[in-house]
């Protein structure tokens, strides 16, 4: 078990990376919980509380799967950037801005793709953005609806 407690920066950020964090608890960090880009991280057993930007960013070709992730009170639970992979189960999004998000931040990058079951939404605003040619599947349901410049919807909420 570990725990993240009050971190000015982003608490985990790991760039060409590859592993696992067990029973985690991240709590009030000025930047992101976990930031990975270029890596592949499993996750089981996380809790995020007060993630001023993101509690989880994935970005960059970067892989994310796991299971049992609880995130409350955080401005962004979950990012996919540019051709970056998220297979997610069991996931409990609370109290946020945005819940998932699904876009291409660079130009000429790829588009992410994010598949999430078992999750549940509660005194979210916007439970998911997801920009054309993204792929978001939530619940077994392939999400089609569209919006333009993520980036800009998010820069402009805070």
């Amino acid at each position: 078990e570990c725990l993240f407690h009050h971190t000015n920066d982003d608490a985990i950020d790991a760039d060409f990376s590859n592993g696992t964090i067990n029973n985690c608890v991240f709590e009030h960090c000025k930047e992101n919980a976990i930031d990975i880009m270029m890596s592949s991280l499993t996750v089981h057993s996380i809790t995020i509380i007060g993630s001023q930007n993101k509690a989880i960013n994935v970005k960059d070709g970067a892989e994310l799967i796991g299971d049992n992730i609880n995130i409350n009170n955080s401005y962004i639970a979950i990012s996919a950037e540019d051709l970056s992979t998220i297979g997610l189960k069991n996931v409990n999004i609370i109290e946020t801005t945005f819940g998932i998000l699904s876009y291409k931040n660079k130009t000429g990058a790829g588009h992410p793709e994010v598949k999430v079951a078992q999750v549940k939404f509660s005194n979210v605003k916007q439970n998911y953005l997801k920009e054309k040619k993204c792929l978001l599947h939530l619940n077994n349901i392939d999400i089609q609806e569209e919006v333009e410049n993520v980036e800009r919807i998010i820069k402009n909420k805070k």
